[in-house]
């Protein structure tokens, strides 16, 4: 985030090897802030090897190209949705058209946890 101008932003632990990360870009002062998120992990891989046994899609981590298609866990997800929130912070940073209040980015693991999204954004508003 760094890279992309927020003027503040914080990565954690949230468990063993699961990293959470908010940036927060500052407007101009007053209204509503605005608030992108987007998971940044997969779900599982249970039963992925024994369904693709055999197959260039045996390993769920591969990316292996397939008839034109990226077949893999997290090849696509949200990884554009991140992308794009990113690219967007940046470009309205770098045109000056902020809002009043702050644009936050929060990238999250787990965030497909109606709860854990809640807590999440209750701690990096409270971290302002």
């Amino acid at each position: 985030m760094r890279e992309f101008g927020f003027d503040k932003y914080e990565s954690y632990e949230f468990a063993p090897n699961r990293l959470n990360s908010w940036g927060m870009l500052k407007g101009t002062g007053g209204g509503c802030s605005l608030l992108l998120q987007a998971h940044v992990d997969t779900v599982g891989i249970e039963g992925w090897k024994e369904r693709w046994k055999g197959t260039l899609k045996e390993d769920p981590f591969s990316g292996a190209l397939i008839d034109g298609e990226i077949w893999g866990r997290g090849s696509i997800d949200c990884k554009a949705g991140m992308a794009a929130s990113l690219i967007a912070c940046k470009a309205l940073k770098e045109a000056g058209v902020l809002s009043l209040a702050p644009l936050i980015l929060i990238l999250a693991v787990s965030a497909t946890w109606l709860w854990f999204n809640q807590d999440l954004a209750a701690l990096t508003i409270d971290s302002m």
